[in-house]
């Protein structure tokens, strides 16, 4: 017999989930309205990108002249940087490969269909991860509130793809509590996506290696595997050279971003494939496109620009010590792990010479729905932090105050990992 309490915990629980649910689709079905009034000018550089490799042509120093198609002009390139904005991997274009030659309005509409499916593909995972009805209660409302941010707005209507990454990883956390015997063969193959789709994610691969709680054969088998299999992929497909191409454009705009050297944009059309183009701060939303590296806000503050060699330097001695002191830590969980591999992940982004705008931080959901569902078993001192960053998302009269709730949810994730770390020696 289920107790009247438990019934009412049940009951609660559903009431808060169907609301999001409300919430989610109405926010859905507004934004795919609103998605023919905005150019979407982030996801125009994919597209172009994509349907440059499907005609067999690098897509990262392709610079666009009138005698060129339309079809592959992308209206924010800048001059006289040798480079392109295509900044995503080839992986990611090789996904857009399917509907890269339809028309860009039907293309806009599919990517804020795609938005909202990997918006549940974090959400889900992560629900069921979590199996007390309180820290679901809660996982319901930060749903709510991260479908209003600044973070999902912008990465809607700018186009952005940072969703991949929390969406992997809330994958294999649930991964991580299956009772298959392969889980962590899966969990290794879902390590290998993530690198192949965001290269960077490689700094959280060793980190789970650390955990002697889990099969670390399994795991390297399943990310061995993973890799060469992405690996004949690209041979397969003739896409090394692309690969080449997307190192050195990195390389090239880390150099254009620490030399301080301008630009321009190299044309102008007004309309393109039949769309207006609108450009950001013609957006018919409002909100703060804050730029969130740390030293670029220093910089940009007081003139004071801080060596990127020493940056880099004190950022791979953290990583370091704490893939270390992971190491020692014989009883840590594999979660904690992989959670303080995106601590050290999110240092090194925050610290990059490359600035990265809000929608970046669509990457740091995951970390939001775990820190609700862990929400218990906080600190009176880490539920502030927490809180506080939560109320930072909002609080846009003031200043940078997106940058600071991002800053905040990662200390109140170190906060928790530490406080973990203490208690189980």
């Amino acid at each position: 017999m289920i107790s009247l309490n438990q019934a009412r915990r049940f009951t609660n629980h559903k009431i808060f989930l169907l609301l999001f649910l409300c919430i989610y689709t109405s926010n859905f079905l507004y934004h795919l309205s609103q998605i023919d009034r905005i150019f979407c000018i982030d996801l125009r550089n994919r597209v172009v990108g994509a349907r440059l490799i499907s005609q067999d042509r690098s897509p990262y120093y392709y610079k666009w002249d009138p005698s060129q198609p339309e079809t592959l002009f992308d209206p924010i390139d800048r001059c006289p940087i040798k480079n392109n904005m295509i900044t995503a991997p080839p992986s990611i274009l090789l996904m857009m490969q399917p509907i890269a030659n339809k028309s860009y309005t039907i293309i806009s509409r599919y990517w804020v269909i795609i938005h909202y499916l990997f918006f549940l593909l974090i959400f889900v995972p992560a629900y069921w991860f979590f199996k007390s009805q309180r820290s679901r209660v809660y996982l319901s409302i930060t749903g709510i509130i991260l479908l209003f941010t600044s973070q999902w707005i912008e990465s809607v209507f700018m186009g952005q793809s940072h969703f991949f990454l929390p969406a992997i990883l809330s994958v294999t956390i649930a991964c991580t509590s299956i009772k298959a015997k392969s889980r962590y063969f899966f969990v290794g193959l879902l390590l290998a996506l993530l690198v192949w789709i965001r290269p960077n994610a490689l700094l959280l691969v060793p980190f789970m290696f650390c955990s002697r709680k889990i099969n670390r054969w399994q795991l390297f088998g399943g990310f061995v595997l993973g890799c060469v299999c992405f690996l004949v992929l690209t041979f397969w497909l003739r896409q090394e050279n692309y690969w080449l191409d997307f190192y050195r454009s990195c390389k090239d705009w880390v150099e254009h971003y620490t030399s301080g050297r301008g630009y321009k944009v190299c044309y102008s059309l007004k309309t393109i494939e039949g769309r207006t183009v609108i450009l950001p701060q013609q957006r018919p939303v409002q909100w703060e496109a804050e730029i969130s590296n740390v030293f670029n806000i220093l910089f940009n503050k007081t003139g004071i620009r801080i060596n990127q060699t020493l940056v880099t330097i004190a950022c791979a001695s953290a990583y370091l010590i704490v893939l270390y002191a992971s190491y020692r830590k014989r009883t840590a969980d594999i979660v904690d792990l992989l959670l303080a591999g995106l601590v050290l992940y999110w240092l090194f982004e925050i610290c990059s010479p490359i600035p990265k705008t809000t929608y970046y931080f669509v990457e740091l959901f995951l970390v939001v729905y775990f820190m609700a569902g862990k929400f218990t078993d906080l600190t009176g001192s880490n539920r502030l932090v927490f809180l506080g960053s939560l109320f930072f998302l909002f609080a846009d009269f003031i200043p940078g105050n997106l940058t600071i709730a991002d800053i905040l949810l990662v200390i109140s994730l170190s906060q928790y990992l530490f406080s973990r770390h203490l208690k189980t020696g």
